[in-house]
């Protein structure tokens, strides 16, 4: 029954960040805390092991990386994010949400270019895809 709570506290807060980022194209750094810290009680009361909480916060700080490296291009709310997600599902489950957002950020993006709604100096929001790729990946378990 927890675990459902937790489910559902996590899917309510990871879409409210999805929609303000779609909305505004900022992170605030108070949900990513938050979401950090229930990730970790989450880990912990679930048994997680410590290598996978690392690993998942790990990719995370690549991204931080990554956006410092990078001018920004991906932003530092999405590297927050990022890691955030990171502890809360682990460095496996992490790779597939990932693989899955760039896959949808590529089918996407690629289809607003051909119509042209976008240029290739656009920017799209990463948090909504994120977003589709964990809801895909509660609903299949």
């Amino acid at each position: 029954m927890i675990e459902k709570i937790n489910l559902v506290i996590q899917m309510v807060l990871w879409a409210y960040i999805a929609w303000k980022d779609l909305k505004t194209k900022e992170i605030s750094l108070k949900y990513c805390i938050f979401l950090a810290v229930i990730g970790c009680v989450t880990a912990i009361y679930s048994k997680t092991s410590v290598l996978e909480l690392l690993s998942g916060a790990s990719i995370g700080i690549l991204f931080l990386v990554v956006a410092y490296l990078s001018g920004e291009r991906i932003g530092y709310g999405d590297g927050m994010c990022i890691t955030a997600m990171g502890l809360w599902q682990g460095g496996t489950r992490l790779v597939f949400i990932l693989c899955l957002t760039m896959l949808a950020i590529v089918i996407v993006g690629g289809a607003l270019l051909v119509l042209k709604k976008v240029t290739k100096k656009s920017r799209l929001p990463m948090m909504p895809f994120v977003y589709g790729a964990l809801c895909v990946l509660v609903i299949s378990g």
